[in-house]
């Protein structure tokens, strides 16, 4: 069976994703679904623009050293010594993704 869909780590990958399936012949958001796991420039700006995960790393960072400042300023609070937090991740669809697969895949 034909790929039909690439999920890459670094941003960037998802830019050799969407030369190489250029290359053959077949349409990226059409024939290939592509997406990648972090949200960044390159997957809002690129042609197509790539769908991807958005972590809000400088949310989730600064909600962290909140808790480490917490733990460190007031270690008689007996804080918990691991920090676990659960929040949903948004998915931000674009272009890449967007129409599915075409109808002429027969999937």
């Amino acid at each position: 069976p034909e790929i039909d869909a690439f999920l890459s780590v670094p941003e960037s990958a998802a830019a050799a994703i969407v030369t190489g399936v250029n290359s053959t012949g077949r349409i990226p958001g059409e024939d290939v679904l592509i997406a990648t796991y972090i949200d960044g420039r390159f997957a809002a700006w690129s042609s197509p623009s790539i769908t991807a995960l958005d972590f809000q790393p400088k949310d989730f960072g600064r909600r962290l050293f909140e808790s480490f400042w917490e733990h460190i300023s007031a270690p008689e609070k007996n804080l918990k010594s691991t920090f676990v937090e659960e929040s949903a991740v948004p998915l931000v669809v674009r272009d890449s993704t967007k129409l599915g697969l075409s109808s002429s895949s027969g999937r």
